[in-house]
């Protein structure tokens, strides 16, 4: 039998298989991050396309961002929109992806929460 999804990672569901748990937590990263880029885009007033490119959002954010300077390749992060919905031969993903996805987030969430405080601080009031 396959692993479970380890404990640190929460609660994944009833995924039998370590596999589709971390698909799971790769797949939520992504999303996490789209929505970030896509508030932002949306507070700033800035049209954008449905899309779940991570790179085409964050490219549609002013200079000056440090998003844009700290994060300037999330085509790897962007994969995970498509492979995790759609049908393919994709690679399983395994614990280490999951690891790299959170951290990744996590780096984003905290660079674009400064970028809002310095660019859009009538938001914060």
């Amino acid at each position: 039998m396959a692993p479970v999804c380890p404990r640190r990672f929460g609660n994944c569901g009833n995924f039998a298989h370590a596999h589709a748990c971390f698909r799971q937590i790769c797949w939520l990263t992504q999303q996490a991050v789209e929505k970030m880029f896509k508030a932002a885009l949306f507070a700033l007033q800035v049209n954008f396309p449905r899309a779940h490119d991570l790179d085409l959002l964050r490219n549609l954010l002013p200079d000056g961002w440090q998003v844009k300077e700290r994060f300037s390749d999330l085509a790897e992060m962007t994969e995970w929109a498509v492979e995790s919905r759609y049908p393919g031969n994709w690679p399983e993903a395994i614990e280490s992806d999951a690891e790299k996805a959170l951290e990744q987030a996590r780096q984003i969430w905290n660079v674009i929460g400064e970028d809002i405080q310095k660019h859009l601080p009538v938001l914060l009031e």
